[in-house]
């Protein structure tokens, strides 16, 4: 009996160490006190607010398409033919100036190119935000210079028409059939110096990034200079040049077009009040049809010439967000 008892006294012995070591080494805390839970820590992404007032600064690249429509610019012959006989020496009888209309016009060619230049401006403007999505309306002036334009040289060959009887004395034979020998010379140059934009842009907004489309009513200033210059050599008909007459009309106007704009862009916040980014701009000022002055005193008639303007821009931008804004988590 006794053997016996000890033997089961030495198994219960051990089994109760074995718990304890299986105890000790599994349960949450051996020497922490009452059981605890642990429960793991997630860091959530912060998300930054869009909504508000802000100022943007804007540097970059445009590329301007200007396309100068034909033009017909009309010389007067027989005011010319007239200045030419006005200006030789009188000796006798004067030969007798031209009476009937001798017109002639001259048809160019329009004008289609592309010029780049350096952009840069400023926008004011306001978001709200719903969510993750921003809607927001501002508007803005950028300043920049291109430019482009057309040279053109033409010729014409006509006869005046018109005249009374040559003079008998004088030393002027031959003026009643006289040719008219023209050199046209004529240029358009279009210039854009500043553009500016006024609409929405609608955006979504995640974690640190805003992407964004946007669109509204596109104005630019296009300025046009005009040359106009007809030379015309007047010959006998025995073939001597009798005389030449220069006319030439130099006009300079401008007008405000209006079109529409769209793009889109993206921007990262950096800090709360500081975000930079790209933007990219389509912009269609439409066309415009400009009428250019005739100086009294020129036999020159300038022909009046329509101008289409677009242009793409892409530039770098920097938001500087107005007033405090706080920071929320999800």
């Amino acid at each position: 009996m006794r053997t016996t008892n000890f033997s089961k006294e030495i198994v219960c012995a051990i089994a109760a160490v074995v718990a304890g070591m299986f105890l000790t080494f599994t349960g949450p805390s051996a020497h922490a006190g009452p059981f605890k839970n642990v429960v793991p820590s997630v860091t959530t992404e912060t998300e930054y607010l869009w909504n508000g007032p802000y100022l943007a600064f804007n540097s970059g690249a445009v590329w301007t398409n200007f396309n100068i429509s034909d033009y017909s610019t009309r010389v007067d012959l027989t005011r010319q033919f007239n200045e030419v006989i006005g200006a030789i020496p009188q000796t006798g009888t004067s030969p007798t100036q031209a009476t009937a209309i001798n017109e002639i016009f001259f048809d160019e060619s329009g004008h289609e190119s592309t010029a780049g230049a350096y952009i840069g401006g400023a926008d004011l403007g306001y978001n709200f935000q719903f969510g993750h999505f921003v809607v927001g309306a501002g508007f803005g002036f950028s300043g920049t210079r291109t430019t482009n334009g057309s040279l053109v040289r033409d010729f014409q060959s006509h006869t005046v028409t018109g005249l009374s009887s040559p003079p008998t004395t004088g030393g002027f034979p031959g003026v009643v059939a006289a040719s008219a020998d023209t050199i046209f010379t004529g240029s358009r140059h279009a210039e854009q110096n500043w553009s500016g934009y006024a609409g929405v842009q609608l955006g979504f907004a995640w974690q640190r990034f805003l992407f964004y489309a946007m669109g509204g009513s596109a104005f630019s200033q296009i300025d046009m200079r005009t040359f106009d210059q007809a030379k015309t050599f007047f010959v006998d008909t025995n073939g001597s040049t009798f005389g030449r007459q220069i006319d030439g009309v130099i006009n300079e106007t401008n007008n405000v077009l209006t079109g529409w704009y769209a793009g889109g862009g993206m921007q990262y916040a950096f800090t709360d009040a500081l975000r930079a980014g790209l933007e990219y701009r389509h912009s269609d000022y439409g066309d415009r049809l400009y009428h250019f002055n005739h100086s009294q005193s020129q036999a020159v008639f300038p022909g009046a010439t329509r101008v289409d303007v677009n242009n793409n821009e892409v530039v770098f931008k920097v938001s500087i967000m107005l007033g405090h804004l706080s920071k929320t988590k999800k």
